[in-house]
């Protein structure tokens, strides 16, 4: 943990009034060593920082979390030391805790009496001398609107702006200027694309329109005690945070993290969970992430149920270890749609976390989060990179706490996404929007050629109206994506179209610029038991499709060709 020390004549007092907190801690007063264990709620490593007040005595503490890199929240106020049971560090942290709660106020930073004027005269506030000396008020220039005493001595709350007053409403009337991500929130997506919520994750003083890659393992500290806010890229890295915000904005997360690849993304999820946990997954899932249930979780003691989401009653699987449900929709392969505010009804009803893989979809067309989902997985190496030059993975989450135990867990098991590739995702998601409505394009005029094919016995896309799937997906996304699946008449002729495209490329993956045809059962979903895939219609007769972004003709052309060549 870092430790700074902060004055009241120290520049960090504007610093964390208006950007909040960039590194782990800060103790107000002197260097001051703080207690392993936080009040019983586990080491001090869970946490990613405290605010010792009270002068310089580490009576109390104020719990951060972090909704995206460069961005602190404190929580709540809670005692640090148990030995102040009783007494009045614990008297003054429940009255405390009392008024923040009944104000809502979310971000609160606390110092001790000596140094409140200079740091109101810092912040734009008014100190107001004619209340109690044990009560202070908090309110913004030019006069005491607003007077709230906080019942507690001799330490005072000083409320950032941003979620104390409403800046819509009192902007004009009192000069407040809202923080930048205040005015950008509502920026269309594929503005959000290039620009992330409107904030830097960093300070670039180059004023580079590329986010620079910070190709660096570690990042020089000022001082003992002192950070930039970069420490090691294991943690952190300048390219990842940018990149990392840039995600979390087009789900409407709280915190997206940045794997080193889809998998790495799925495996540090499953470290949430603890032997004897089960979760309800989709039957019909991408056949890597079977396989990491099967050959690992639950080699460790988590158990899965696999069901199928879309048409059976989840609630009859769930048991008393039940933890979770997790879903892929559309399903890879065999595109089967779930409807997504049915089964987070399900999943709030009985306290569970509800996990959806958006990778077919991508943000572009479909946000789980706002559906109800908690926690959504991509492959960032498919339509989010979308040019099929590198491999990443990521978890974008509804809940801070959630980000908190998730970065503990990429710090620990090392698997965050290097700066280099940050930086090729970066670029690949400028260009989303743009990508998916071609390829989209292309898939639908590709389903319409197959169905119309008679050596084509089914056809797997959401967007063919009158499908199973159709409705659930007009009503939970904005768009039917560019992956189809579909079913030949015999083995031969699948391999036949394998060997015989010219322009079409028979490989592994999707969501990039180039259109690729994939055969599940030799690649995608070879270590899926064969009964298993049987059961979800995986057969030596699928073939499963990738739109990229060439020319529609040209795509029907190849395909055509194949098909009319098998048997001449």
């Amino acid at each position: 943990m870092e430790i700074i020390r902060v004055t009241k004549d120290s520049p960090e007092w504007h610093f964390i009034a208006y950007n909040y907190i960039r590194t782990d801690a800060f103790c107000f007063g002197q260097n001051i060593p703080v207690e392993r264990e936080f009040n019983g709620d586990g080491p001090r490593d869970e946490f990613n920082g405290v605010v010792i007040i009270d002068d310089h005595k580490p009576v109390a503490g104020l719990r951060i979390s972090y909704p995206r890199p460069g961005i602190a929240k404190i929580e709540r106020v809670c005692t640090i030391r148990e030995k102040q049971k009783g007494g009045y560090g614990r008297i003054m942290i429940a009255e405390a805790e009392k008024w923040i709660a009944e104000q809502g106020i979310a971000h609160v930073v606390i110092s001790s009496q000596d140094r409140a004027q200079g740091f109101y005269e810092k912040c734009g506030y008014v100190y107001n001398p004619d209340v109690s000396p044990n009560e202070y008020d908090v309110h913004r220039r030019p006069k005491p609107t607003i007077k709230r005493p906080i019942g507690f001595k001799p330490d005072f709350v000083c409320v950032l702006v941003e979620k104390y007053l409403d800046p819509k409403q009192f902007g004009d009337q009192w000069g407040i200027r809202p923080r930048e991500s205040e005015t950008q929130k509502n920026l269309g997506f594929a503005t959000k694309c290039i620009h992330g919520d409107g904030e830097k994750a960093f300070s670039d003083p180059t004023g580079a329109i590329s986010t620079p890659i910070y190709q660096s393992a570690t990042f020089v500290h000022p001082e003992v005690g002192k950070s930039t806010g970069y420490d090691y890229s294991r943690l952190q890295n300048p390219t990842r945070a940018q990149l990392e915000r840039v995600v979390a904005s087009l789900e409407g997360g709280a915190d997206a993290l940045a794997f080193t690849s889809g998998m790495a993304a799925i495996t540090a999820l499953l470290e949430l969970f603890r032997p004897g946990d089960h979760l309800i997954t989709e039957a019909d899932l991408y056949g890597g992430t079977i396989r990491l249930f099967h050959h690992v979780c639950e080699k460790n003691g988590i158990t899965f149920s696999h069901v199928d989401c879309g048409k059976e009653n989840i609630e009859e699987y769930i048991k008393e270890n039940t933890k979770a449900i997790y879903l892929e929709t559309p399903t890879n392969p065999m595109m089967k749609l779930t409807d997504i505010r049915k089964v987070a009804e399900v999943a709030k009803r009985h306290g569970l976390l509800l996990i959806v893989d958006n990778t077919f979809l991508s943000p572009y067309f479909q946000r789980p989060l706002t559906l109800g989902a908690d926690i959504v997985i991509h492959s960032g190496t498919k339509f989010l990179g979308g040019h099929n030059d590198t491999l990443a993975g990521f978890i974008v989450v509804k809940s801070e706490k959630l980000a908190e135990r998730l970065r503990f867990l990429v710090k620990t098991v090392g698997s965050g996404l290097a700066p280099f590739d940050s930086w090729l995702i970066l670029r690949g998601i400028k260009t989303l929007p743009i990508r998916l409505e071609k390829a989209q394009k292309n898939a639908q005029a590709i389903a319409a050629w197959l169905q119309r094919n008679p050596k084509v016995t089914k056809v797997y896309y959401p967007g063919i109206p009158g499908t199973e799937g159709y409705e659930v997906c007009k009503s939970q996304a904005s768009g039917f994506g560019s992956m189809l699946t579909f079913e030949v008449e015999s083995k031969e002729l699948a391999l036949h179209v394998l060997k015989q495209t010219k322009l079409i490329p028979f490989a592994e993956s999707l969501g990039g610029t180039e259109t690729l045809l994939t055969y599940p059962i030799t690649q995608t979903h070879a270590d899926v038991p064969e009964a298993e895939r049987l059961a979800n219609g995986i057969t030596d007769r699928v073939l499963r499709l990738s739109a990229g972004i060439e020319d529609e003709k040209d795509l029907i052309a190849d395909l055509e060709q194949a098909f009319s060549s098998f048997g001449a």
